[in-house]
């Protein structure tokens, strides 16, 4: 059983430029796609990896900006079902108030916890805009978004490529077999003449 590096290297030779007189045109061909896509696979992982770090700086920043502030509740926090009926967990939202360090006084709806009573402190977290947000950019979801991003790119990049050769190869294989047709008839006449 051959391993796969000779495999490799057996498909490297089979694609590899040469002056073999016995290669044809739609062998030339298929090297040309095959060339481009590994060209363009190999190139799109610099794209991946750009995009990827520049998510993840993105959401590191949103966190670097935002902040947390200590408000108190102004109502008791309203009595609401745990699951609503399809299943997912019911945030409980209820006004929250604080003094802004320049004197101002902030009161938003934020999501507080279930049992909270009114005067009860409250940890909000805000967005660089100042507005309430559940949490804060969670780091390790971050960086599964960010490596997503970057390996999605070139392996986005090879399936479309892949589909294009395997549209071109068969394409090509049908020439190769009209080609090989002609030369068989070309031969059988030659045959007969004898």
């Amino acid at each position: 059983m051959r391993s796969w590096v000779e495999r490799a290297a057996r498909r490297v030779r089979l694609y590899r430029p040469d002056g073999n007189p016995l290669r044809r045109t739609v062998d030339r061909v298929e090297s040309a796609v095959v060339a481009a896509a590994v060209t363009l696979t190999v190139a799109s992982v610099p794209v991946g990896v750009t995009m990827g770090m520049a998510i993840h700086e993105g959401e590191l920043a949103a966190e670097r900006a935002g902040r947390w502030v200590t408000g108190h509740l102004v109502t008791d926090a309203p009595k609401l079902p745990w699951v609503s009926a399809d299943g997912t967990s019911v945030p409980v939202l209820a006004p929250v108030r604080w003094r802004e360090a320049d004197g101002r006084v902030v009161t938003v709806r934020a999501v507080v916890p279930r049992v909270a009573k009114a005067g009860a402190a409250v940890q909000v977290w805000l967005d660089p805009a100042g507005n309430p947000v559940t949490d804060p950019p969670d780091r390790t979801r971050s960086a599964a978004r960010a490596v997503a991003a970057g390996a999605g790119v070139p392996i986005g990049t090879a399936g479309v490529l892949l589909l294009v050769y395997a549209a071109a190869r068969l394409e090509l294989d049908r020439r190769r077999s009209a080609a090989w047709a002609r030369s068989w008839e070309i031969a059988q006449r030659g045959h007969r003449t004898v």
